[in-house]
């Protein structure tokens, strides 16, 4: 996976992120307990969950593909390092 296509996923869940966030802050806790409100609140609440469980997934992606930018950065300035040393000899 390349770097845009984890931005790009990034930016797509933070959007859903934040319709979540939304649509549970759309809620009116003054009526909880009226009528269909408390269901909808359980709805949101649970579909808020499934976006933060996403997101968490998504950044775990995003810190493999950071490390393994680190460790490409690390290889190639051993490799550099050492062509240098090959090319004075």
């Amino acid at each position: 996976m390349g770097y845009k296509e984890i931005a790009t996923k990034i930016k797509s869940n933070l959007s859903s992120f934040s319709n979540a966030i939304s649509s549970v802050d759309a809620t009116s806790f003054s009526t909880v307990w009226q009528g269909d409100a408390h269901d909808n609140l359980t709805s949101n609440l649970s579909n808020t969950l499934s976006s933060f469980s996403k997101c968490n997934t998504d950044l775990g992606t995003f810190v493999v593909a950071l490390e393994e930018l680190q460790q490409y950065k690390d290889n190639k300035e051993k490799i550099s390092s050492l062509q240098s040393s090959l090319a004075n000899l």
